[in-house]
């Protein structure tokens, strides 16, 4: 932790957590003894550590939805650590296969199904930094990176489906975060009140201690005057019968939202 001090880490991910004592899956979610560490990670500036278990482990590899798809198969994601609070769990899905495999799993329609869920996908992957430096015939098998011009380049069929993936993130479908800033706008997500209001709007109200840029609000107002006071609208896109907006709302702001067809106000909770 003090040799990386200087880059500010607050992710902590065990190697080899079923033999690995210290492992926050393990015996490192204590305190006591050689293997107890989540006081010193705490203490260290960390804030969240990989929970190891994968979901889904046996899916093959494809593009796993952490928060489920159906309200009843909803996931735990993320969670404070039991023990620790100062420390949160993030969780992750298989992703580890030859790169061809890795690349057709990220097409453009699995790309699409995971905005249509509104979901989240982190990938348990390893990729490899070498064929001289990885000595397991499976790993072997599985680099992503292969000779190239004297040196070492990202194997073609991936480098084509990291290519998509970006065009997804440019037109703004996708978003491709570090755990840190995905977590940590996961829970600045949950201080997040709506208030319905009785002449028909809606205000959105960040209780929580951190801004929101891009917050998303959809509501089935298609070709609709959405009027908001109280934040600058970043933008907007009409989907079907919905209308989706962009707000930026700092820590403990609130922003008010009514609908209006011509002159006549529209609710938003229906009566």
């Amino acid at each position: 932790l003090a040799a990386a001090a200087p880059w500010s880490p607050h992710t902590w991910i065990d190697h080899e957590p079923y033999t690995n004592c210290e492992a926050v899956s393990s015996r490192g979610a204590g305190t006591q003894g050689p293997f107890g560490v989540r006081d010193v990670l705490a203490e260290g500036g960390v804030s969240w550590v990989w929970a190891a278990g994968d979901l889904d482990g046996r899916a093959g590899v494809r593009i796993v939805n952490l928060f489920g798809g159906e309200p009843g198969e909803a996931r735990g994601a993320i969670y404070p650590l039991p023990q620790d609070p100062r420390l949160w769990v993030f969780r992750s899905s298989m992703f580890h296969a030859p790169p061809e495999e890795l690349a057709a799993a990220l097409s453009d329609p699995e790309l699409a199904g995971l905005e249509r869920a509104h979901g989240l996908f982190v990938a348990h992957s390893y990729l490899g930094p070498s064929a001289r430096t990885t000595r397991s015939p499976d790993q072997l098998s599985r680099l992503v990176v292969v000779p190239a011009g004297g040196g070492l380049a990202i194997h073609p069929a991936l480098d084509a489906a990291l290519a998509r993936l970006a065009a997804h993130v440019r037109a703004g479908r996708l978003a491709s975060l570090t755990w840190a800033q995905a977590g940590d706008r996961l829970r600045a997500l949950a201080e997040v009140e709506v208030t319905y209001l009785p002449d028909g709007g809606a205000e959105i109200h960040n209780r929580g201690a951190e801004p929101i840029a891009g917050l998303t609000i959809s509501l089935p107002a298609a070709g609709l005057d959405v009027v908001v006071e109280g934040a600058a609208v970043v933008g907007r896109e009409d989907d079907g019968a919905d209308a989706r907006l962009w707000l930026d709302l700092d820590a403990g702001d609130k922003a008010t939202l009514r609908v209006w067809y011509g002159l006549d106000p529209v609710p938003l909770l229906p009566r």
